[in-house]
Protein backbone atom coordinates (compact mmCIF):
# COMPACT_ATOMS: atom_id res chain seq x y z
CA UNK A 1 0.00 0.00 0.00
CA UNK A 2 1.28 3.44 -0.48
CA UNK A 3 1.79 6.21 2.08
CA UNK A 4 0.04 9.10 1.09
CA UNK A 5 1.44 12.26 1.67
CA UNK A 6 0.25 14.91 3.96
CA UNK A 7 -0.73 18.31 2.77
CA UNK A 8 -1.35 20.86 4.88
CA UNK A 9 -4.47 21.09 4.65
CA UNK A 10 -5.25 17.58 6.05
CA UNK A 11 -3.61 18.75 9.19
CA UNK A 12 -5.82 22.04 9.78
CA UNK A 13 -8.68 19.74 9.35
CA UNK A 14 -7.84 16.88 11.49
CA UNK A 15 -6.46 19.41 14.32
CA UNK A 16 -9.52 21.33 14.00
CA UNK A 17 -12.18 19.12 14.16
CA UNK A 18 -9.85 16.99 17.16
CA UNK A 19 -9.49 20.16 19.02
CA UNK A 20 -13.06 21.25 19.05
CA UNK A 21 -14.74 18.11 19.66
CA UNK A 22 -12.79 18.00 23.18
CA UNK A 23 -13.51 22.14 23.96
CA UNK A 24 -17.34 21.96 22.94
CA UNK A 25 -18.57 18.36 23.58
CA UNK A 26 -15.77 16.01 25.67
CA UNK A 27 -14.53 18.84 28.26
CA UNK A 28 -17.89 20.23 28.76
CA UNK A 29 -20.32 18.74 31.13
CA UNK A 30 -22.84 15.51 30.14
CA UNK A 31 -25.37 17.52 32.05
CA UNK A 32 -24.98 21.07 30.47
CA UNK A 33 -27.54 22.28 27.79
CA UNK A 34 -24.70 24.13 26.20
CA UNK A 35 -22.86 21.24 25.21
CA UNK A 36 -22.86 20.96 21.86
CA UNK A 37 -23.92 17.79 19.55
CA UNK A 38 -21.79 17.76 16.60
CA UNK A 39 -18.36 19.34 15.56
CA UNK A 40 -17.48 17.89 11.95
CA UNK A 41 -16.39 19.11 8.65
CA UNK A 42 -18.65 19.04 6.00
CA UNK A 43 -22.31 19.72 5.65
CA UNK A 44 -25.76 19.48 7.75
CA UNK A 45 -28.96 17.85 6.50
CA UNK A 46 -31.19 20.53 4.40
CA UNK A 47 -34.14 21.03 7.19
CA UNK A 48 -32.47 21.84 10.80
CA UNK A 49 -35.51 21.16 12.63
CA UNK A 50 -36.09 17.74 11.91
CA UNK A 51 -32.73 17.10 13.65
CA UNK A 52 -32.25 18.90 16.85
CA UNK A 53 -29.08 19.23 17.92
CA UNK A 54 -26.76 22.18 18.82
CA UNK A 55 -24.35 21.92 15.65
CA UNK A 56 -20.65 23.15 14.52
CA UNK A 57 -19.73 21.93 10.76
CA UNK A 58 -16.33 22.91 10.29
CA UNK A 59 -16.30 24.56 6.71
CA UNK A 60 -12.82 24.41 4.56
CA UNK A 61 -11.56 26.60 1.44
CA UNK A 62 -13.24 26.46 -1.50
CA UNK A 63 -14.51 28.31 -4.29
CA UNK A 64 -16.26 30.55 -1.97
CA UNK A 65 -13.16 31.69 -0.06
CA UNK A 66 -10.03 29.93 -1.77
CA UNK A 67 -6.74 30.04 -0.59
CA UNK A 68 -4.94 33.03 -1.19
CA UNK A 69 -1.35 34.65 -1.14
CA UNK A 70 -0.96 36.56 2.25
CA UNK A 71 0.68 40.17 1.24
CA UNK A 72 1.69 41.80 4.69
CA UNK A 73 0.43 45.40 3.45
CA UNK A 74 -2.40 44.83 1.35
CA UNK A 75 -2.46 48.77 1.13
CA UNK A 76 0.24 48.24 -1.83
CA UNK A 77 -2.02 46.66 -4.50
CA UNK A 78 0.60 43.43 -4.99
CA UNK A 79 -1.32 40.28 -4.84
CA UNK A 80 1.48 38.71 -3.67
CA UNK A 81 4.23 38.39 -0.67
CA UNK A 82 6.23 41.34 -0.96
CA UNK A 83 9.44 40.43 1.58
CA UNK A 84 11.16 37.34 -0.02
CA UNK A 85 11.81 35.79 -2.94
CA UNK A 86 11.76 32.02 -2.92
CA UNK A 87 8.87 31.35 -0.71
CA UNK A 88 5.54 32.37 -0.03
CA UNK A 89 2.60 32.89 2.67
CA UNK A 90 -0.55 31.89 2.62
CA UNK A 91 -3.67 32.73 3.89
CA UNK A 92 -6.00 29.01 4.33
CA UNK A 93 -9.50 30.38 5.17
CA UNK A 94 -11.90 28.52 7.37
CA UNK A 95 -15.84 28.90 8.66
CA UNK A 96 -16.95 27.67 11.90
CA UNK A 97 -20.76 27.32 10.82
CA UNK A 98 -23.08 27.07 13.91
CA UNK A 99 -26.57 25.74 13.98
CA UNK A 100 -28.04 25.70 17.31
CA UNK A 101 -31.60 24.40 17.07
CA UNK A 102 -33.13 24.65 21.02
CA UNK A 103 -36.44 22.56 20.22
CA UNK A 104 -39.03 22.85 22.94
CA UNK A 105 -37.69 25.77 24.47
CA UNK A 106 -40.44 28.61 24.97
CA UNK A 107 -38.13 31.57 25.78
CA UNK A 108 -36.42 33.13 23.60
CA UNK A 109 -33.94 34.69 26.34
CA UNK A 110 -32.70 31.80 27.28
CA UNK A 111 -32.56 30.09 23.63
CA UNK A 112 -30.26 33.28 23.54
CA UNK A 113 -28.01 33.29 26.23
CA UNK A 114 -27.38 29.66 25.25
CA UNK A 115 -26.67 30.54 21.43
CA UNK A 116 -24.37 32.76 23.15
CA UNK A 117 -22.46 30.64 25.50
CA UNK A 118 -21.83 28.15 23.00
CA UNK A 119 -20.52 31.07 20.60
CA UNK A 120 -18.36 32.39 22.98
CA UNK A 121 -17.00 28.57 23.84
CA UNK A 122 -16.00 28.21 20.55
CA UNK A 123 -14.31 31.64 19.95
CA UNK A 124 -12.14 30.72 23.15
CA UNK A 125 -11.62 27.05 21.47
CA UNK A 126 -10.04 28.54 18.48
CA UNK A 127 -8.12 31.45 19.89
CA UNK A 128 -6.59 28.60 22.22
CA UNK A 129 -5.82 25.54 19.13
CA UNK A 130 -2.33 24.43 19.32
CA UNK A 131 -1.56 24.93 15.97
CA UNK A 132 -1.21 21.65 14.15
CA UNK A 133 1.93 18.88 14.17
CA UNK A 134 3.09 16.39 11.55
CA UNK A 135 2.16 13.05 13.20
CA UNK A 136 5.51 11.33 12.15
CA UNK A 137 7.82 14.21 12.65
CA UNK A 138 6.46 16.59 15.25
CA UNK A 139 6.97 19.52 12.52
CA UNK A 140 4.28 22.19 12.13
CA UNK A 141 5.74 21.58 8.22
CA UNK A 142 3.58 18.95 5.68
CA UNK A 143 5.42 17.01 3.55
CA UNK A 144 5.66 19.72 0.68
CA UNK A 145 7.50 22.00 2.83
CA UNK A 146 4.19 24.34 3.83
CA UNK A 147 4.45 25.44 7.98
CA UNK A 148 1.44 26.35 10.12
CA UNK A 149 2.51 30.20 11.72
CA UNK A 150 -1.19 31.47 12.91
CA UNK A 151 -4.35 31.35 13.47
CA UNK A 152 -6.71 34.36 13.01
CA UNK A 153 -9.92 34.74 13.98
CA UNK A 154 -11.63 37.41 11.82
CA UNK A 155 -15.24 38.03 12.76
CA UNK A 156 -17.71 35.86 14.79
CA UNK A 157 -21.91 36.75 14.02
CA UNK A 158 -24.71 34.86 15.37
CA UNK A 159 -28.55 35.53 14.54
CA UNK A 160 -32.11 33.87 15.51
CA UNK A 161 -34.30 32.31 13.26
CA UNK A 162 -37.72 29.93 14.22
CA UNK A 163 -39.72 31.04 17.11
CA UNK A 164 -41.39 29.81 20.38
CA UNK A 165 -40.75 25.47 20.74
CA UNK A 166 -38.50 25.89 17.50
CA UNK A 167 -35.71 28.67 18.40
CA UNK A 168 -32.98 28.31 15.74
CA UNK A 169 -29.65 30.53 15.70
CA UNK A 170 -27.29 30.46 12.76
CA UNK A 171 -24.01 31.95 12.55
CA UNK A 172 -20.38 31.55 11.48
CA UNK A 173 -17.25 31.93 13.02
CA UNK A 174 -14.56 33.29 10.15
CA UNK A 175 -11.19 32.96 10.45
CA UNK A 176 -7.63 31.92 8.81
CA UNK A 177 -4.56 29.85 9.42
CA UNK A 178 -1.24 31.84 7.73
CA UNK A 179 1.15 29.64 6.61
CA UNK A 180 4.37 30.08 4.75
CA UNK A 181 5.95 27.61 2.14
CA UNK A 182 9.59 27.87 1.25
CA UNK A 183 9.97 27.53 -2.67
CA UNK A 184 13.46 27.30 -3.07
CA UNK A 185 16.25 26.32 -1.08
CA UNK A 186 19.37 28.13 -0.91
CA UNK A 187 23.40 26.88 -0.90
CA UNK A 188 26.08 28.81 0.88
CA UNK A 189 27.86 28.42 -1.96
CA UNK A 190 25.92 29.87 -4.60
Amino acid sequence: MVELALAMENMLLDTLETQLIAKMITEVDPDDPTKVSLVRPGKLQDDPTKEEGLNILIIAPNEEFPIVLYADNVQSGLKAPTWDTGSATYMHPYKLYFNFHFAGEKLREVARTKALIITARARKALQDIVLPTHPDTGSPTDDFGETVIQLQVTKIWIREGGGVGHFIWRGYAEFGFLTEQFTRSYDEDD
